[in-house]
């Protein structure tokens, strides 16, 4: 209902091959022109599309803005690239958008298009290898670590890719990567009508893609770039099945775009089956009278702040999203960094989501946050004030590893008094709550003082807070820290529960790529970039072959997005067949979990061909021989190994050791 038809009448499609004036080409032909950009890639070219023009790019094309280096020399301890290098981009000077000077230098170094962090002096921090120093004087470009078979790239041969400002653009099979972009400027900047399927815009120093209305994104990636892979939506936009991770790293300042995926000022809009992860700053973040939007079925997890903003905004359904582990390096505030933040926003229903804090001790624990502070300036009649008012939270689930609060604070703007307060609420109902930490305050709220205008910021424990008429239909559940495990079975089913949908069907999609695929030449259920990838052959069918003959037949390999080509996709010594028998992650190292609590690890499972999932066994039935897993402590979360000081030999022999096992017996 929100969507424009993207019907177009072609005639031939025009080649842009590589090594021509790409430009050229298109200012000779007229608008809404189809246009299929060659394979290899094509550095420096500044694209301007015409109103209804599509760019469709073979297998392997790709638009880069970066030169790439090659030479390198050794001059201790530093490797030294000489120039001339291209400075087409010139040192901003900017301190409203910045914490980190850096950013205003939008030269980025990439290697195998991950991008390296500049330093402003030449020092023992590139010796680390994340970091790299340009020396604009003379020219030269410092990195740490020898560069000899990685590709090394510059950014700064062009000013952006794309450009299709005119309108109803179509883009498909593209890779957009590498721009020293600046001043709040996309490396793909579109105008309204947009179409944009199976794309990659990555490593642009400033914004990856800038949309407008009555667009559709679909099945695209934005990662690694400086400020935020998306920003801009328009009204009647569809986002849907594309990835946003690795954003925000250039040294922007976070307070007014940097993330995932920021949609300010965006009506009638739906995102959905998405996933934002890793993002330095919120994963996905509505702004600015933001209004009747759909945000659905996203996953955001591994951000340094929130899962979700939704700020200086009204009326939009949020549901069935699994926000996980975010808040990595939150804002001070005990309600900044929670997944979830309701800031200045209104009138949201807030209904069957999945909220996790990380179980990391520097993240900020938590559920859903609401901040009101004074921020009239932003008003355009839509949504009033923004007043944090007005919000439904209901039939949601909140897990608290290392418990931490929700409820509300900053602020009383927009009630005069505490009457004012009351009268059109932010409410809490029918929700489930499962902490590590039950006993210590959970909730943040405003009291009566002695006045009416009085408000007392006040701290609540669970009694307190269904005192106050928030949640009294709601569970508050305490548990073990063994409960927070993302390999707990119970926290699987509760997801489902929740929203619907598992973990793994959301995250699937972006971890094997080839789900997206829906060419299949030999019409056996496998897509013919996965045959490819692993060397199958695309003209037969051989579904039920099993090319690494460990007992999964190929078809079942693609299902399970394991390797059809190697017996332990996960390298955890237990094979995929033996984990996919028994319920266990094919594609997830866990050889030291235990799902079913009964001391033995699910290597020592497999050695034993015991069931990982059923408590069966006790350690006095355990045999000596055949276990290669002989010292071990009682279980604990695998990937907290490292601080456990000392393990000890359950079966009693008294030999002790500083990692969890070894492949020798003592």
């Amino acid at each position: 209902m929100f969507f424009l038809s993207f019907l177009k009448v072609h005639a031939e499609t025009v080649l842009l091959p590589l090594g021509a004036d790409l430009q050229a080409i298109i200012e000779g032909n007229v608008e809404g022109t189809e246009y299929r950009l060659g394979r290899g890639v094509h550095r420096g070219h500044e694209l301007n599309l015409k109103a209804g023009d599509s760019l469709i790019g073979e297998d392997g094309a790709v638009l880069s803005g970066a030169e790439l280096l090659e030479g390198w020399r050794f001059e201790a301890p530093y490797w030294v690239h000489d120039g001339p290098h291209s400075k087409l981009i010139p040192y901003l000077d900017d301190e409203s958008r910045v914490w980190e000077q850096r950013a205003n230098y939008p030269h980025d170094l990439f290697c195998n298009d991950v991008p390296l962090i500049q330093r402003m002096a030449l020092s023992s921090y590139l010796l680390t290898g994340r970091y790299w120093f340009y020396d604009y004087e003379s020219d030269k470009v410092y990195i740490g670590f020898d560069p000899t078979d990685l590709e090394m790239e510059l950014s700064g041969l062009s000013n952006y890719g794309i450009k299709a400002l005119k309108g109803r653009a179509t883009l498909k099979n593209l890779k957009i990567e590498n721009y020293a972009t600046y001043n709040l400027t996309p490396a793909v900047d579109l105008g309204p009508g947009a179409l944009v399927e199976n794309c990659t815009v990555s490593g642009s120093h400033c914004i990856g893609i800038r949309i407008s209305n009555n667009s559709i994104i679909r099945r695209s990636v934005f990662n690694h770039n400086g400020l935020a892979g998306l920003h801009n939506g328009g009204d009647g936009t569809l986002i849907e099945f594309s990835e946003f991770g690795f954003n925000g790293w250039a040294g922007f300042s976070g307070d007014w775009a940097r993330g995932g995926c920021k949609v300010p000022g965006v009506t009638n809009t739906i995102i959905r089956r998405n996933y934002a992860h890793h993002n330095t700053g919120p994963g996905f973040w509505f702004d600015i009278n933001a209004t009747s939007n759909l945000f659905e079925e996203n996953l955001s997890e591994f951000n340094s702040w929130e899962g979700l903003i939704y700020e200086l905004s009204c009326g939009c359904e949020i549901r069935r999203n699994i926000l996980r582990c975010n808040g990595l390096d939150p804002r001070g505030g005990l309600l900044w960094g929670v997944p979830f933040v309701i800031q200045n926003a209104e009138d949201a229903n807030i209904h069957n989501n999945y909220f996790e804090s990380s179980p990391d001790s520097s993240a900020r624990g938590g559920g859903v946050g609401i901040i009101n502070q004074y921020r009239p300036q932003y008003t355009d009649g839509f949504c009033g004030e923004h007043v944090a008012e007005g919000n439904s939270i209901y039939d949601n689930v909140i897990v608290m590893p290392l418990g931490g609060y929700s409820g509300l604070q900053y602020g009383s703007f927009g009630w005069e008094t505490y009457d004012d307060f009351l009268k059109k609420p932010n409410v809490w109902r029918n929700n489930s709550y499962y902490s590590g930490k039950p006993n210590s305050g959970n909730f943040h709220w405003y009291a009566q003082g002695q006045l009416p205008e009085d408000f007392i910021a006040k701290f609540y424990n669970w009694e307190a807070w269904k005192s106050l008429g928030q949640d009294d239909d709601s569970h508050l559940i305490g548990k073990h820290s063994s409960f927070f495990n993302p390999n707990n079975d119970e926290i699987r089913q509760l997801i489902i529960d929740t929203t619907g949908i598992s973990y793994e069907e959301l995250k699937a999609p972006f971890v094997d790529n080839f789900l997206l695929d829906d060419n299949d030449e030999d019409g056996d259920g496998l897509p013919d970039s996965w045959e490819k990838t692993y060397g199958l052959d695309t003209s037969i069918d051989d579904k039920d072959q099993d090319l690494d003959g460990d007992g999964v037949s190929n078809v079942d390999e693609f299902r399970f997005s394991t390797n059809p080509s190697k017996t332990d996709t996960d390298g955890d010594g237990i094979p995929d067949d033996w984990e996919i028998s028994n319920g266990l992650d094919p594609k997830s190292s866990d050889p030291l979990a235990d799902p079913d609590n009964d001391s033995l690890t699910n290597i020592e499972e497999y050695e034993i061909d015991s069931q990982p999932k059923v408590h069966d066994l006790q350690l006095d039935q355990l045999p000596l021989n055949g276990l290669n897993m002989w010292l071990k402590s009682s279980v604990i979360n695998y990937e907290s190994i490292g601080s456990v000081p000392l393990w000890s030999d359950h079966r009693g022999n008294g030999v002790t050791m500083k990692v969890p096992f070894n492949h020798d017996a003592p």
